[in-house]
């Protein structure tokens, strides 16, 4: 477990903040930078010395993309930032936090180009009466179970798609085993594809009843059946072709995969749920100190999600 505070290139670069605004870096700006430090480093594997310390070597190399690897990476990391629908202004903010870390520490990064100025994408967020619509009006089953399952436990598309039974919990069993006996919510513990972030969130009511629905997934009551196929045995490309089809027949714009990780984010919001519990059930890391104090154990974590759940439910 990394303490921040105590990384050498992070006290350079809380120095060199305080040396510039001539104060004390306030907690909310220590904060904020953490926050998207520790982003940035899950998302290279590596803590902020280790990062410099790569940094350092690289610039001494006579191969020009080795020497802007870091840059490459922060245009990898914003990237990513903007797939998860991160507004141009947050984008910013993170990386202003990580170039500081790198000009504090004696390594500034080349002038980075990101995109700005261009109109925030908006995503269409469903009320429950429209996401019931949409749900009904999908010409195949697995569409609205897809888009069922997802509203339940706002994971990523492609969390989703990698989704097996076989997966679930080290404390309750396979998701299979939870349908097998009765047990609702589904506890589902992740590692997230493209961060391999590990987390824990739940497939409600809802959703263990479309699993149970023979019609849709006519294999879960086959004693034949292989725990390593996937819920979804299907490509990106052909929900989030579905979904964009079911979304220009109702008049909406931008109804894809990412609207239901948003309602999913809203509901439980607007439920009054923990706001760092609702990011971490998403897969987003709040730093590995900040999760070992705010997040409660999953069977703690699974009696808040039922306490919320007549948000999400249709």
């Amino acid at each position: 477990m990394i303490d921040l505070n105590n990384q050498d290139s992070i006290k350079r670069m809380l120095s060199n903040i305080a040396a510039k605004k001539g104060r004390a870096v306030s907690e909310s700006t220590r904060e904020t930078y953490f926050i998207y430090i520790r982003r940035f480093c899950d998302f290279c594997g590596m803590n902020p010395d280790e990062l410099i310390d790569e940094r350092k070597r690289d610039v001494k190399n006579d191969d020009i993309f080795i020497v802007r690897r870091h840059e490459e990476k922060l245009k990898e990391f914003a990237n990513y930032l903007r797939e998860e629908g991160y507004s141009s202004n947050t984008i910013a903010t993170a990386t202003g936090a990580i170039k500081s870390l790198y000009t504090s520490n004696y390594h500034p990064m080349v002038q980075v180009h990101f995109p700005s100025g261009s109109p925030e994408r908006v995503y269409k967020i469903p009320t429950k009466e429209e996401l019931r619509q949409v749900i009904d009006l999908a010409h195949r089953p697995w569409h609205g179970a897809f888009m069922m399952l997802t509203k339940d436990c706002g994971i990523s598309l492609q969390d989703m798609l990698a989704l097996k039974l076989i997966d679930g919990s080290p404390i309750y069993g396979s998701i299979s085993d939870q349908l097998k006996k009765g047990q609702v919510p589904i506890h589902i513990h992740i590692t997230r594809e493209k961060t391999r972030i590990k987390y824990d969130t739940f497939l409600g009511e809802d959703s263990f009843e479309m699993l149970n629905n023979d019609a849709i997934f006519p294999d879960m009551a086959s004693t034949a059946l292989s725990h390593n196929k996937k819920l979804f045995p299907y490509t990106d490309s052909s929900i989030q072709d579905a979904m964009k089809t079911l979304g220009n027949k109702l008049g909406w714009t931008s109804f894809t995969p990412y609207s239901l990780r948003k309602w999913f984010r809203t509901q439980l919001t607007l439920s009054d749920m923990n706001e760092a519990l609702i990011e971490t059930m998403m897969g987003h890391s709040l730093g590995r100190v900040k999760e070992a104090y705010l997040v409660p154990p999953p069977q703690k974590l699974i009696e808040l999600y039922k306490k919320h759940y007549p948000a999400l439910k249709l």
